[in-house]
């Protein structure tokens, strides 16, 4: 394919890069489509009407068109609301003169990078063609706005997989082998979600107001707001007041059906049978307020009309797995050998830090000392007599874990809720150069430390546990977690996410014994405890 290779295989870190080198990038787009859009140009019978019919049939035959579109209207402060409208505003001589600057593309059977690029165009366009289905049913307005969002919602995924496809290609093996949540093996990889990249993209160009929205609701995304939903559509009454209010205000919102197809198209590439797909089924069928039966037929005819409109041979269609059987075969995301090289000028991957070696010699933990437990227990049950600043409370949480509980490693990661990050404050037992002292994480990702983010709790990670719940964490602990275990606890104050801690007995000590995790709890409360009591008392001396 052309246009492959970039200036340079410096390998991007966070969603600002990743913006930066994708975004002048284009893609290529199949022979036949350019050679249809050619014909029609040249026939002096055919309308706008017309081009715009071979126009919508490719996907990334329209993110051209629109982009092009959206260089003019932004000269004169104006935006692009449909593909008619892009197509409109063009004319027939600037999309002849576009037709000679798009890059022609001859499809390879053999190329696993080529079919993944057009497995993710055709998600998209099946995300796009159901959500135009259910706003037609439904007698919704804007349903030209609308489409085009959702079709553009996962553009992120194009470019990677053309630009970026060994990042992608070890994406899918975390997620289709290694069993981790997607967003969280994106973080891993690329050190930002694709769809804050697709975010960034769509706001560089200067398109899609409506799919930025719905991309930067980032609560939408939540495991916690689906299973409300889900709760929802099934009509349970287990949800509160507060919690049945913000998922129907949710359900309200323009971009909802544009979040809600992308969900089923990306559910729908991991199987039709998955748990996940089931249930964002429930969610389309009270959104569409049917009957579940009516909803798969619709679901299923919407998804076969989707692969005709956008077929690309040798490339399995979603449509087709409906017609298969429920089998752990999937397609194939593995590179070959010969295929990696020539992809070997695009962006390396991140190689992960690895814990610095520590000195030879057997690893002691830290003695229990139960007199400066009791004294700090104490102090924290007394916290508006001992402290007076937030930062201190903390210090003498972590001073009970290290000296009193006689961990032999704690680190501190404060919570910010304005960016929904958190970063590492400050630690005890780490190297100074050790990769925790540097570590920081976007909490908006599914995984524990979003779950200890949005509650306060204790979690013992126990040995015979272990690799299951590093599903669930970012890469980093995978290299840094001892194999004895380690206890992570989230501390809040007045209901507000404060810190989150990690505490162990170093990479060769012993297990946490259950009286640690007891004494940890307790601490963990009363900390909690304490913060919100020196809020409360911060905020009447203000009203004072």
């Amino acid at each position: 394919m052309t246009d492959k290779q970039p200036e340079t295989n410096t390998a991007p870190a966070n969603q600002q890069d990743w913006v930066a080198f994708l975004q002048e990038k284009s893609l290529p787009i199949r022979n036949s489509v350019l050679m249809r859009l050619q014909r029609k140009l040249q026939d002096p019978d055919a309308s706008l009407h017309d081009i715009g019919l071979v126009v919508r049939a490719d996907p990334s035959l329209c993110l051209a068109v629109v982009k092009t579109a959206a260089t003019r209207h932004q000269a004169i402060n104006s935006r692009v609301t449909s593909l008619d409208h892009a197509i409109n505003s063009l004319g027939l001589n600037e999309l002849s003169a576009l037709r000679y600057q798009l890059t022609p593309h001859r499809l390879s059977a053999k190329s696993v990078a080529q079919k993944m690029y057009f497995r993710s165009l055709a998600i998209s366009h099946h995300a796009s063609v159901q959500c135009s289905k259910w706003l037609s049913q439904r007698k919704s307005p804007f349903m030209e706005e609308s489409c085009l969002a959702t079709l553009f919602y996962g553009v992120g995924y194009w470019f990677l997989w053309q630009h970026a496809t060994q990042h992608m290609c070890e994406i899918q093996i975390r997620i289709r082998e290694q069993q981790r949540e997607p967003q969280l093996a994106e973080n891993d990889v690329l050190g930002c979600t694709v769809d804050q990249i697709s975010s960034g993209l769509l706001q560089a160009w200067g398109i899609s107001d409506l799919a930025q929205e719905g991309l930067e609701h980032n609560e939408v995304s939540n495991r916690q707001v689906m299973r409300q939903l889900h709760r929802r559509a099934l009509d349970e009454n287990s949800l509160s007041t507060e919690a049945r209010r913000e998922v129907n205000l949710l359900i309200q919102q323009k971009f909802f059906p544009i979040k809600l197809a992308n969900w089923l198209a990306q559910n729908v590439d991991l199987g039709w049978q998955r748990p996940g797909t089931i249930q964002v089924v429930d969610v389309i069928n009270d959104f569409l307020k049917s009957n579940i039966t009516a909803t798969q037929t619709l679901l299923h005819t919407t998804c076969v009309a989707a692969a005709r409109l956008y077929h690309v041979p040798g490339t399995l269609a979603p449509a087709a797995e409906l017609l298969m059987l429920p089998s752990s075969h999937t397609i194939n995301y593995r590179l070959e050998p010969t295929e990696a090289e020539t992809l070997k000028l695009q962006p390396a991957l991140r190689t992960a830090e690895n814990e610095p070696s520590e000195p030879a010699g057997p690893l002691h933990n830290n003695p229990i000392d139960p007199e400066h437990l009791q004294r700090s227990t104490q102090r924290l049950t007394q916290v508006e007599q001992c402290f007076q600043q937030p930062k201190e409370v903390l210090r003498e949480l972590l001073s009970a874990l290290s000296r009193g509980l006689g961990f032999e490693r704690a680190a501190l990661y404060i919570i910010n809720p304005r960016h929904q990050s958190l970063k590492t404050a400050f630690s005890l037992g780490f190297p100074d150069q050790h990769p925790v002292t540097r570590f920081s994480f976007d909490y908006q990702i599914p995984s524990l430390l979003k779950q200890l983010s949005e509650q306060a709790k204790v979690v013992s990670i126990r040995p015979e546990h272990r690799q299951k719940v590093l599903r669930f964490l970012p890469e980093a602990y995978q290299q840094w977690s001892p194999v004895n275990g380690f206890i992570l606890l989230s501390v809040f104050s007045d209901n507000q996410p404060v810190a989150i801690v990690h505490v162990d007995c170093g990479m060769g000590g012993d297990r946490i014994s259950d009286q640690q995790h007891q004494a940890v709890i307790k601490l963990a409360h009363l900390t909690s405890q304490g913060l919100t009591l020196l809020q409360q008392r911060k905020a009447t001396a203000e009203v004072k």
